[in-house]
């Protein structure tokens, strides 16, 4: 059904409503040991590859639901897909707007596939220098991911094209806001499109990193940046930032964009977050976040999931139906904001102290 009531009111989704992207997640597997990875909340993850077989099956259902586009990124690194180059070159063969968020390890040796593939490309780089980015990011090498982005750029400029359009995502805890600003130099040296500063996600296993809860931390960042803005005027580099402190903003870049998400397994969640079982401490306060599954792209259409099991929930985050957790006052009593299973107006899942429904977080979309 994708018709439901709301007191009085009879909601109905438009007859020709279709999920405009998919994230599409193609592996579990990381090589990476990131300290700040939220998959050390998840018990027991198993981390595999899509089948061959079962990407030609999702890639069908995308096509024939009405999908445009495509974010390859997930609780994993996709670039690691033993057959990534071949999935890449299908998805635009199919005429699919193709997105890449990687950590940019292998960028050095499938520079060029991505280069002549993909319209945009997201890589995390969480510092500006090589010490820190080896504490960080345990397992990564600072100058070969700098130079596989380098090589990607030099290919745009060299065959005089836009694309792909060039982001860093960068992640912020409390050990690298002083690098913030000469992670700005970077981009403008290299000549990337846009720096996203994106707040960590705090895990239940604290580590000390939240930085979104640290005054200090807070001020550092912004020092950083505002410095680095003087400096060097013209940067050239668009910049986003985590909407702090935590505010009357809500918008969910997965509904805003028409977007679901497929694991690896072709279970379909309503987003990234909602995708597996974890637990966080956003602001202060710990969560057990259950999955939200609304169906399974190998054996349900898209479409239908879309129109029937997403439907009302769709509908809530469009129009700002979801109540804040983190603007309220009981936040640190009610019960109700201990997990994602319903909230204080009756919604069931509840997105109200969802980090990404808060602009707090940002998913490449």
């Amino acid at each position: 059904m994708n018709e439901f009531s709301t007191a009085d009111w009879t909601i109905r989704l438009k007859y020709d409503s279709h999920p405009r992207e998919v994230v599409l997640e193609v592996s579990t597997y990381c090589e990476f040991k990131c300290i700040h990875c939220f998959r050390w909340s998840v018990k027991n993850f198993a981390e595999r590859y899509m089948k061959l077989e079962d990407f030609g099956r999702i890639l069908e259902n995308v096509l024939s639901s009405g999908v445009e586009r495509v974010t390859l990124t997930g609780w994993g690194e996709p670039t690691l897909h033993p057959d990534f180059e071949n999935l890449l070159k299908i998805l635009k063969k199919r005429g699919l707007y193709v997105v890449l968020n990687t950590n940019g390890f292998k960028l050095p040796k499938i520079y060029r596939v991505v280069a002549e593939n993909v319209d945009e490309l997201a890589v995390s780089i969480d510092a500006a220098t090589l010490e820190l980015y080896s504490k960080i990011r345990v397992g990564g090498i600072f100058s070969d991911v700098v130079e596989g982005l380098r090589r990607v750029i030099e290919i745009k400029r060299h065959e005089l094209v836009t694309k792909p359009y060039v982001k860093i995502v960068f992640t912020v805890t409390r050990l690298n806001p002083h690098e913030a600003g000469e992670l700005l130099k970077l981009a403008r040296d290299l000549g990337v499109n846009e720096v996203v500063y994106s707040s960590y996600i705090p895990l239940v296993v604290e580590r000390e990193l939240d930085c979104a809860t640290d005054i200090d931390c807070v001020r550092k960042f912004d020092e950083s940046l505002e410095r680095a803005k003087k400096l060097y005027p013209e940067f050239g580099v668009r910049i986003t930032t985590p909407h702090l402190p935590v505010g009357t903003f809500r918008q969910c870049p997965f509904a805003a964009s028409g977007a679901l998400y497929i694991r690896v397994d072709g279970a379909v969640a309503p987003c990234i977050y909602y995708s597996r079982k974890w637990e966080t401490r956003v602001l202060g306060v710990g969560r057990s976040i259950d999955e939200v599954v609304l169906g399974n792209a190998l054996v349900e259409s898209l479409l239908n999931i879309w129109r029937s099991k997403y439907s009302k929930l769709y509908y809530k985050l469009c129009f700002g139906e979801m109540p804040s957790c983190f603007t309220c006052k009981l936040v640190d009593y009610c019960a109700l904001t201990w997990s994602n299973e319903s909230d204080c107006l009756g919604n069931s899942p509840t997105c109200a102290h969802c980090p990404f429904y808060h602009g707090l977080t940002f998913c490449p979309l």
